[in-house]
């Protein structure tokens, strides 16, 4: 705050972090665009976001009515109105026009992509799935009925003279 009271601001080249993951959900905007062509318009980006950080801080340590936060308003106001001018001044060259369309047509293909590959990848788990329960009726209408064969026996009393049949008593129930 005392460089900016000074006047001793110096624009610092800023450069806004790489996204985790390549795609994004949402297309970049024009003002994302001009940030990643026009370091100046960054800087001043870079500057109103620190101003906004700083003047929301002092609302939340000391209230509306201190008056570093009223100072704060200030600045918050002042890159504000700077950013927008610098926004404004490159919108009106036309090769950064263009170049900024070029890159938010670019991210919205980006984006289409991803979704298609999405959509192809749970297309693709869906079949497979399919294709699993199409095997396991496959292998039930295959497999030995052991479960009814064994109840047969039982119902027949068809189970082997020297194997005893198991007794059932409560200690054993238990």
């Amino acid at each position: 705050m005392n460089e900016m009271a000074q006047g001793d601001v110096r624009p610092r080249p800023y450069l806004p972090r790489e996204p985790k993951s390549k795609f994004t959900q949402n297309p970049i905007n024009e003002l994302q665009a001009f940030i990643q062509l026009d370091p100046t318009l960054a800087s001043l980006h870079k500057q109103y976001l620190d101003a906004k950080a700083q003047y929301e801080s002092l609302i939340a340590a000391h209230g509306k009515g201190d008056a570093m936060a009223e100072i704060a308003a200030d600045m918050m106001d002042s890159a504000w109105c700077a950013m927008q001018t610098r926004l404004l001044e490159v919108r009106a060259e036309p090769a950064m026009m263009h170049e900024a369309q070029a890159m938010m047509r670019l991210s919205i293909k980006m984006i289409e992509e991803k979704h298609e590959k999405e959509k192809k990848k749970e297309a693709l788990a869906l079949f497979h799935k399919l294709q699993m329960l199409k095997r396991m009726e496959q292998m039930r209408k295959d497999r030995v009925p052991i479960f009814e064969i064994g109840f047969l026996f039982l119902l027949f009393d068809l189970i082997p003279a020297g194997i005893p049949k198991p007794q059932q008593t409560y200690a054993r129930a238990a």
